[in-house]
């Protein structure tokens, strides 16, 4: 179909990477349809290779590679798992990290609307990669609300946490201002104020149509906000209808005592919306204490580089542990 051999070489480059087998750059004329591919991939792997399991839509596998335990990512508000692929990178390769995305993330999907439910769910998915623990779990601010609720459910199941780590997330008493629960113009303004640090654009936004809007964000935002490049306007509503759903969730959920250590990751710069100190409301909920480690950056820039490096190499101590 008016390929060349660079472009042959580097399908084969693909298709070896994503089959995890090593196969010849001359592979396409040993087997130029899908069908030969598929029998000489086969054979190309040993006989105790297992194919890797087909992940349930909750499941997106950041970054593989390694026989270490892998680290499970839980979402935030958004419903989105993309703001964790700088904390993956410098994990480094050799750390396997999935993230855990909303159920209704596809458009199709119902809404999930308690934590627990949550909790339950993204137990059962991440289940199919490890069936067993010890697990190793954490979120950015909502996502570490579910991310509590998974280990206190896997702990009461018998399962064993080796980490439960919390990235900024507000606890009771310590939680975001109200003011922005059903307001799509303040989200974007927060999104944008604090993830793509621009001035307080509410006042402009407020002269725009509810889709100029949407498009003034998407221009402004995608790259700061570490946005995938064919995030569109359809993917921002539902974005904003994951926020809100998100947001009362976690203003609902009742946390229970934790009967093991948790890890907290505390961004240095505070902003009018999040809370100031929300690691206040895990301490005395933590029954073998509430580590506490500094992040530069804000509740959102904390994810992204420079800043992630430090809570990355935060993280490399706790997942040798």
């Amino acid at each position: 179909m008016g390929g060349d051999s660079l472009i042959a070489v580097h399908l084969i480059a693909k298709i070896s990477e994503a089959t995890q087998t090593k196969l010849s750059p001359h592979s396409l004329i040993d087997a130029p349809t899908i069908a030969g591919l598929a029998e000489l991939i086969l054979a190309s792997q040993p006989a105790n290779l297992e194919l890797k399991p087909k992940l349930p839509p909750t499941l997106v596998e950041i970054q593989s590679g390694g026989s270490k335990p892998p680290l499970f990512l839980v979402h935030p508000v958004g419903g989105h798992v993309y703001i964790y692929r700088d904390l993956a990178h410098y994990l480094g390769s050799k750390q396997p990290v999935y993230g855990l995305q909303a159920q209704a993330i596809d458009g199709n999907s119902a809404f999930v609307t308690r934590v627990e439910e949550m909790a339950t769910q993204y137990i059962e998915a991440i289940r199919v990669v490890q069936p067993q623990g010890p697990y190793f779990l954490g979120g950015s601010s909502f996502g570490g609300t579910v991310a509590y609720e998974m280990a206190q459910q896997l702990r009461a199941q018998g399962e064993k946490i080796g980490l439960l780590a919390l990235i900024d997330t507000p606890g009771v008493g310590h939680m975001p201002s109200e003011n922005i629960d059903n307001d799509d113009i303040k989200i974007m303004a927060y999104a944008l104020g604090v993830g793509a640090n621009l001035a307080d654009p509410t006042e402009q936004l407020q002269q725009l149509s509810t889709e100029e809007q949407l498009h003034y964000f998407l221009e402004k935002g995608k790259m700061a906000l570490r946005m995938p490049a064919d995030f569109g306007i359809d993917e921002l509503r539902r974005h904003h209808n994951l926020f809100k759903i998100n947001l009362k969730a976690m203003r609902n959920y009742v946390p229970q005592p934790y009967p093991g250590r948790v890890i907290f990751f505390r961004a240095s710069l505070r902003d009018p919306f999040n809370p100031q100190n929300p690691e206040l409301g895990w301490q005395n909920l933590a029954m073998e204490g509430l580590e506490i480690h500094e992040v530069p950056g804000n509740h959102i820039t904390m994810n992204f580089p420079p800043h992630v490096q430090v809570m990355a190499e935060w993280f490399k101590v706790y997942l040798q542990n």
